[in-house]
This record gives C-alpha cells, sequence and structure tokens, in this order.
C-alpha cells in the first residue's frame, strides 16, 4: 500500500529528466536490508534521492526506512535541513517528505517548492509510530485493514533502518490472527469475488502480511533472527504469537 498524495508527487517528478545513472529497486532494496548490521549515514541523502526518482518512496517500508534511519542519526537530519535549499526539485521533495512524516514542522520551507507542491507536501501525513501497537478491532473496516497492511510494511522499513526489537512486536501482533488465515486462503482460492469477504478474512488478510514481513527479514538479516528468538520465551509477547513463531520455525535459521 502506498501513501495516495505521495504517489502524485512522484508521478510528477519521475518525467523530470534528470539523466543521471541511477540503482535499481532491488539494489536498493538490498542496501535498506542490511542497513542497521552496517549503518552508512554518509549514504542516506544519496540513497534518499535514488528511492524518489525510483518511485519506491511511496512505499510505507521504504520511506519508513528513511524516517527511522535520520531519526537514529541527528547528524543526517541535520544534513536534509541545511542543504535543502541547494537542491533541484527531487532532492527538495524527497528531503520534505522525510522530514514531514517525521512529524517536523516544515511550513517554512514550502517556499522552495512551486505552488502546485505546496498544497501536496502540506497535506501529507505524519507517519505513525512504528512501535504503537496495531490494536485490529474484531471487526475491522476495510480502511482499518488497509492501514493496518501499511502499518506491517512499515515496521520491516523501521527495522532494517534501526534494528529496534519494538518493532517486531507490532509484527506478532498480526500472528495473532492465526486462526482467521484458512478464512483469507479460502477467500483467495475462490478468487477473491466477494469485494466485502467479511472481518475473518480480513484479519486472516493481517496474518498474511505479518508472515510475510517476518519470512521476508528472517531470510535476509540474522539479527532478526536472534531478536524472534528472544520474543518467542518472552512472557510479554502473546502465547498464540510465541506458539505460531515455533509452529512456523520463524526463530530457526532454516527456511518453514
Amino acid at each position: 500500500m502506498a501513501f495516495p498524495v505521495h504517489l502524485l508527487l512522484v508521478a510528477a517528478v519521475s518525467s523530470s529528466g534528470d539523466g543521471k545513472p541511477l540503482k535499481t529497486p532491488e539494489a536498493l532494496d538490498a542496501w535498506m536490508s542490511g542497513y542497521h548490521a552496517r549503518p552508512e549515514p554518509a549514504r542516506l541523502q544519496g540513497a534518499l534521492r535514488e528511492a524518489m526518482t525510483l518511485g519506491q518512496l511511496a512505499q510505507p517500508l521504504v520511506l519508513s526506512f528513511f524516517v527511522e534511519a535520520h531519526r537514529a542519526n541527528p547528524e543526517a537530519k541535520a544534513r536534509l535541513l541545511a542543504t535543502v535549499a541547494q537542491e533541484d526539485l527531487v532532492g527538495r521533495l524527497s528531503t520534505l517528505l522525510v522530514l514531514r512524516a517525521m512529524g517536523e514542522d516544515v511550513t517554512d520551507l514550502l517556499i522552495l517548492l512551486p505552488d502546485d507542491y505546496r498544497g501536496k507536501l502540506g497535506a501529507f501525513p505524519v507517519m505513525p509510530d512504528s512501535r504503537a501497537p496495531l490494536l485490529l478491532r474484531p471487526e475491522p473496516t476495510p480502511d482499518e485493514v488497509q492501514r493496518a497492511l501499511g502499518r506491517l510494511d512499515q515496521c520491516v522499513g523501521a527495522y532494517r533502518a534501526a534494528g529496534d526489537a519494538a518493532v517486531l512486536k507490532v509484527l506478532l501482533e498480526g500472528l495473532a490472527e492465526a486462526a482467521d488465515f484458512p478464512a483469507f486462503i479460502a477467500w483467495t482460492e475462490n478468487g477473491r469475488k466477494n469485494p466485502n469477504p467479511g472481518p475473518a478474512v480480513s484479519r486472516g488478510c493481517v496474518y498474511d502480511q505479518a508472515l510475510k514481513a517476518l519470512k521476508q527479514l528472517r531470510s535476509q538479516d540474522p539479527g532478526a533472527v536472534k531478536a524472534l528468538k528472544a520474543l518467542a520465551v518472552d512472557p510479554s509477547t502473546p502465547e498464540v504469537s510465541r506458539r505460531e513463531l515455533a509452529r512456523l520455525q520463524l526463530v530457526q535459521g532454516s527456511k518453514p
């Protein structure tokens, strides 16, 4: 799920004709996946520009990565603020989007943007705390499910940036919906024909997203495996989540 306001901005700058060589989305993803183990704050600004030009910054996972990486490194954040006036449109937009998503007041910096972009940037939502609980209700609305799916992607980006195990606890919340996963599978195997499949399918969808996120981290990040092993025996981790971690072998080095 991408932030719709930002998609408009990406479409506009993607045709700016910058012409400089760019990394692929796969290369950007690989760099982010190893960042918290080998931080390279000096590369953040260039990678942020690449993410914007490639159209990747619209994704919660990618935006969350840059938010948390700059939050964890005040010098990198200060560098964004110090150089924003010297950047071109792509650089200014990517910088201001990250600062806005962090909750920074960028009102005085909007003068750096063309009129068409000021309102869009000003309306861009502040990213929620990646460590805040999902708190999915028993009968979630479609909007609540979409927000939960975005939050799970956000958690992957946040963990990649800082390696905070508290973020993994949010992903484990999604595993608590294990009982409804069969309903989601049945709905998908039936061609997803019903646009309003009901709360069980919705909760099963959240489980599916959490499972994919955890498998992604487990396959790419040895640190995530170690953190999950600790959470699997932590009494504060919900029993259903601990049970799912063991059943799915998500705390093992080998794939289930």
